[in-house]
């Protein structure tokens, strides 16, 4: 739902997602995803599995953010973000994030958020370090922006 910019899908979603793992019998964090849930019909349980430490339950919520984010590094030549906010969420932040780029991998502290119809990005880069090429999409019908030498950007 994220990736074919269906926001409104996405919104339900994520909210049916959260109430889903949230606190679900996790014991070292409530934040936690199991990969195997059982349905019954006032609930989503967790149905064991190999546990909430396993790499499906590490990396599936660092999944969700990276798409929320929109941060995509695949082609180091030009980091784009095309962050897709849910209509529901006010923001996103995101601290020290690892973004790939052609003069090797920065730490980025992006913010996302809604300012009456608009979305907002904001992305500071650690270490005095650049992401040299940078383009942004703030929403889903809005033109790319180009950027050079990127360090500090709102």
């Amino acid at each position: 739902m994220l990736l074919y910019d269906m926001p409104e899908m996405a919104d339900k979603g994520l909210a049916g997602l959260a109430r889903s793992v949230y606190q679900n019998g996790q014991k070292r964090s409530p934040y936690y995803f199991f990969e195997r849930l059982g349905l019954l019909p006032d609930r989503v349980v967790n149905a064991g599995g190999c546990g909430e430490l396993n790499l499906v339950c590490a990396t599936e919520p660092l999944k969700v953010a990276r798409l929320i984010l929109g941060v995509d590094d695949t082609a180091a030549e030009e980091v784009r973000l095309v962050p897709r906010l849910p209509p529901s969420w006010k923001g996103v932040k995101a601290t020290h994030w690892p973004i790939r780029t052609s003069a090797g991998v920065v730490r980025a502290d992006i913010h996302v958020w809604r300012e009456g119809d608009a979305q907002r990005v904001s992305i500071t880069v650690a270490d005095g370090k650049k992401i040299p090429h940078l383009a942004i999409r703030r929403g889903v019908d809005v033109a790319w922006e180009r950027h050079v030498d990127v360090a500090v950007m709102k």
